[in-house]
């Protein structure tokens, strides 16, 4: 199967612990985002060419849906095995993750923009590469 087409997230078990965040995939497998996210208002934008995750977690903080942005690596069956959503996009486009989660690529920077007002739960980005990981809470302006 293609690493470039689109694959739809699956809900997936999550959890939250003191030493981060556990996503529980459909195959078995599981991960933990140990990186303690920093809160920041939307949009978020991410450093070019890094692995860009976006997590929508519910209120109860116990499902939520895993997406990948512009991830060229893995292939797509094995992502519809694990539950993870995976949306490609070009430069200057722009696409809705989920309702109210909005991507857009700016260049090679990927945008992360919510409606909090729409939401239901967190949302939750990721960036990881070779220079280095951070993650993101996106939270209404104090």
């Amino acid at each position: 199967m293609s690493t470039r087409e689109t694959v739809s997230p699956a809900t997936l078990r999550v959890i939250e612990r003191e030493d981060g965040i556990v996503v529980h995939y459909l195959d078995g497998r599981e991960t933990v985002y140990d990186i303690p996210p920093e809160p920041m208002a939307p949009p978020v934008r991410t450093q070019p060419g890094m692995l860009v995750q976006v997590l929508k977690v519910n209120d109860a903080f116990d499902a939520g849906m895993l997406i990948y942005v512009n991830d060229r690596d893995s292939a797509a069956d094995i992502l519809e095995d694990s539950g993870v959503g995976r949306i490609n996009l070009q430069p200057n486009e722009a696409a809705s993750l989920l309702p109210g989660i909005d991507v857009e690529m700016d260049g090679h920077q990927v945008v992360v923009d919510v409606d909090l007002e729409l939401l239901d739960g967190r949302v939750f980005v990721f960036e990881e590469g070779m220079l280095g990981a951070a993650a993101y809470e996106l939270v209404g302006e104090d």
